[in-house]
């Protein structure tokens, strides 16, 4: 989870420990799609200038987001947007976002 949070504009390793630290890893996601604005402008190093870009970039990775977390774990998706989760016990192959959309399960609302 704190690599896929890394992934937010200038959220990085410390700001994902804290998230994950105040939110738990089950409830970070949900708790910035509530109030992106408050959760990650309470990140170390997101001030006022840097907040509405964090925010953005939340927001512009929601499709994606969608995608790894509805993907089935055993396919290997979800697991390797967590740095400390255990690697899958098979081969795995790659899968561009393109392919994925083909392979995910249709969203639902």
């Amino acid at each position: 989870m704190a690599a896929y949070l890394e992934s937010i504009k200038h959220v990085g390793p410390r700001g994902a420990a804290t998230l994950v630290e105040r939110f738990g890893a089950g409830d970070v996601l949900a708790a910035i799609d509530r109030d992106p604005e408050r959760v990650l402008g309470a990140v170390p190093g997101i001030g006022p200038r840097r907040l509405p870009a964090a925010a953005d970039s939340w927001r512009g990775q929601r499709e994606l987001r969608e995608l790894l977390l509805s993907a089935p774990s055993e396919r290997g998706f979800v697991a390797r947007i967590d740095r400390n989760a255990t690697p899958p016990a098979g081969p795995t192959r790659s899968v561009g976002l393109h392919s994925a959309h083909g392979i995910a399960p249709p969203a639902t609302a």
